[in-house]
C-alpha cells in the first residue's frame, strides 16, 4: 500500500483497530467519526489519505476572479457521498464564496477542486483564510480545517497613452445635470459609461469622482477624485483639490498633468508636471514623472522624478531626483553648526 490507495476493507479494518495505527497514514484530517469514534492526529499532506494541496503556497487571484484554492483527493478506500466546505469565521472580506464538489469518490487520482470567489479589494492584499471541510458516508464522517493564504490582486492601470474603443461614451455628454443627488458630485464609473469615455470632461461647478474607468481626454472640475483602476489620458484641472488613489494613472498633456488651486494627494502614477496652489502629498506608492510646484508644503514618501519648488517646507523619506529642497535645508543646517 505504498501508493496510499486503500480498499474499502482495509480502510474499515484500520478504523476498527483504532486511531494509533491510522494516525501514521492519514495526515489529512482532524477527526473521523465512526461507530468506534476514532480520533486522529493531523498534519497538512497532499499525499495523505485525504490529501489537501496548497497549504504551503500563496494562491493568487485578480479582483472579480474565481480560482482553485486547493484540490482534495480521497485515497480513503471509502466513498464520501456528502461534502461540505465553509469559510472560517475570520475570513477576509474580499473572499465572497467557496464552492466544492458534492461528493468524493474513493481512490480518485486527480482529486476535486475547491474554489473561492475573490472580489472587493481596492488594493493588492494578502490574507490567510481558514476553510472547514466535512466529508461523510453512510456510517462514517471526516472533519478537518486548513489555513490557506490568498493574494487578492488589483490590476495595474494601462500605460499611457489611454486609448478607447468606438463604443466609448462621449465626454461632452457629462454636465451639471449628472449630479443626480450624489451630494454635489458627478460619479463617472464603469456602470454609467461601459468603462470608457472618449474626449474631455468639463463640469466646472461640481466635484467629480472616477471609479474603474478609462478617459482619453482632459478633466476639468471643482474637486476631483481618481479612484483605483482608472486611467486619465489627459491632464486634470481643478478649482479645488485633487486626489489620485493607488492603481490609477494620469497621463497628462503637453508635459502638464495636474493644475489645481487646492491641495493634491498622489498615491498612483502621474506623468507630467504638477502645479498646485496648496500642499502636495506623495504617498509611498505615488509617483510623479515631472516637476512639482506647490504654493504650500510638499511631503514626499513616494517618488518625484523631477524638481520640487515649494513655498512651504519639503519633507518625507521619498525620492526626489531633481532639485531637492530637503538637501539644501540640511546643507544650511550643517553650515550653521560649523559657524558656531
Amino acid at each position: 500500500m505504498s501508493d496510499k490507495k486503500w480498499t474499502r476493507r482495509a480502510a474499515l479494518g484500520l478504523i476498527g483497530v483504532g486511531a494509533g495505527l491510522f494516525a501514521t497514514e492519514t495526515s489529512g484530517f482532524t477527526t473521523v467519526d465512526t461507530p468506534r469514534n476514532a480520533d486522529l492526529g493531523t498534519s497538512p499532506d497532499p499525499n495523505g489519505l485525504l490529501g489537501v494541496t496548497n497549504t504551503d503556497k500563496t494562491v493568487k487571484a485578480m479582483t472579480g476572479e474565481e480560482v482553485t484554492l486547493t484540490t482534495v483527493t480521497n485515497r480513503f478506500g471509502l466513498d464520501f457521498d456528502d461534502v461540505s466546505v465553509t469559510l472560517g469565521e475570520d475570513a477576509p472580506d474580499f473572499i465572497t464564496n467557496v464552492s466544492a464538489p458534492n461528493s468524493l469518490p474513493a481512490n480518485e487520482d486527480n482529486g476535486e477542486a475547491v474554489r473561492v470567489g475573490v472580489s472587493g479589494c481596492s488594493t493588492t492584499t494578502t490574507e490567510d483564510v481558514d476553510i472547514n471541510f466535512v466529508a461523510s458516508g453512510p456510517d462514517y464522517r471526516v472533519e478537518f480545517s486548513r489555513t490557506f493564504t490568498v493574494k487578492c490582486m488589483v490590476p495595474e492601470p494601462s500605460e499611457c497613452p489611454v486609448t478607447v474603443g468606438d463604443t466609448a461614451k462621449d465626454g461632452s455628454e457629462f454636465g451639471e445635470g449628472d449630479e443626480r443627488g450624489n451630494n454635489g458630485k458627478v460619479v463617472i464609473n464603469k456602470g454609467n459609461t461601459g468603462g470608457e469615455v472618449d474626449g474631455n470632461i468639463t463640469i466646472n461647478s461640481l466635484d467629480i469622482k472616477f471609479n474603474n474607468v478609462r478617459v482619453s481626454g482632459n478633466i476639468t472640475g471643482r474637486k476631483i477624485t481618481i479612484n483605483p483602476n482608472t486611467s486619465i489620458g489627459g491632464k486634470i484641472m481643478a478649482s479645488n483639490s485633487v486626489k489620485i488613489n493607488n492603481n490609477s494613472v494620469v497621463c497628462g498633456a503637453n508635459g502638464k498633468a495636474i493644475d489645481a488651486d487646492g491641495s493634491v494627494t498622489i498615491s498612483g502614477s502621474v506623468n507630467g508636471d504638477v502645479h498646485v496652489g496648496g500642499a502636495v502629498t506623495i504617498n509611498p506608492k505615488g509617483k510623479v514623472q515631472g516637476n512639482v510646484d506647490a504654493g504650500g508644503s510638499v511631503t514626499v514618501n513616494g517618488v518625484i522624478n523631477g524638481d520640487v519648488t515649494a513655498q512651504g517646507s519639503v519633507s518625507g523619506n521619498g525620492t526626489i531626483t531633481g532639485n531637492d529642497p530637503r538637501k539644501q535645508s540640511t546643507e544650511e543646517e550643517e553650515e550653521e553648526e560649523e559657524g558656531n
